[in-house]
């Protein structure tokens, strides 16, 4: 009986292995940006200045345009450009907090005629 010695992965194995693992990094390289964006729109939505900006408000329109004040102040600071300021809304609930809701969709173009959309859902409750 005779054995063959393992050789490890082939050239052929190689190829795809390397084209696997670069349409992966060319797909987080794509998706990167969505996510570090939507971060710093997390980061503006739970900062102080955007609770006192509501809670200082005499009533829920002003409060409105004090939240998307602060937002549109913030998307310049952390040069947030994807996000519409129409998707964000602010609701005051019966016990008097106010909520934040934010429903918005990413488009990026990947390839050819694919894109990527990336749905984010997000709520902040201010007391």
């Amino acid at each position: 009986m005779k054995y063959r010695s393992s050789r490890g992965i082939g050239t052929l194995g190689f190829i795809i292995m390397l084209a696997l693992l670069g349409f992966v990094a060319y797909i987080g390289i794509k998706l990167a940006p969505i996510y570090i964006e939507h971060f710093g729109f997390q980061k503006i939505l739970t900062s102080d200045m955007m609770r006192s900006a509501i809670k200082n408000a005499p009533n829920l329109a002003q409060a409105t345009i004090d939240m998307r004040t602060q937002v549109a102040k913030g998307f310049q600071v952390n040069d947030v450009t994807d996000i519409p300021l129409n998707n964000i809304h602010l609701t005051q609930n019966p016990g008097g907090a106010y909520q934040i809701d934010a429903n918005y969709d990413v488009r990026k173009h990947l390839m050819g005629n694919v894109d990527v959309v990336v749905t984010f859902e997000d709520h902040e409750i201010v007391l």
